[in-house]
């Protein structure tokens, strides 16, 4: 069973607190299943951007991306996820975390991550064309 909270929104706010320190790109190694969860058309992969997204006649697709845990983490490292995919998308999961009020770009996910994480995002036909254009990057910054 999913656990489901709000997540934590990064806060401008704290933006003199926090240097940044480095950036990892999530742009290949991405599947894509069109149509809902387990439906009948073949997962492919792909890289970010996906262009060829307005092209789908799938009410939905759901990417699903495997990546591991960053190294050289220590106690007051954060990891944020970077998207907008995040505000398009109908739901956001990483290990079985759902994220609940996506209306962010950004979400802190240090919490979350294990050695080995799966992050799934499903975006709406409604959104393909404001999507296809979007990348996901991790960010790694350090608490002064």
């Amino acid at each position: 069973m999913s656990e489901r909270s709000s997540g934590r929104s990064s806060d401008s706010s704290d933006a003199d607190a926090i240097g940044r320190v480095h950036t990892i790109r999530l742009h290949a190694a991405w599947t894509r299943h069109d149509g809902d969860r387990g439906g009948p058309a073949d997962p492919r992969k792909v890289s970010l951007p996906d262009e060829t997204l307005v092209a789908s006649s799938a009410a939905a697709v759901v990417y699903t991306r495997r990546f591991n845990r960053p190294t050289g983490i220590v106690p007051r490292t954060v990891i944020t996820l970077e998207s907008g995919w995040l505000g398009l998308a109908s739901a956001v999961t990483l290990n079985g975390h759902v994220f609940a009020g996506n209306a962010t770009d950004h979400w802190d996910i240090t919490d979350l991550l294990r050695p080995h994480n799966v992050l799934e995002v499903a975006i709406p036909a409604s959104r393909f064309s404001d999507a296809a254009v979007e990348t996901v990057r991790l960010s790694i910054t350090d608490r002064d």
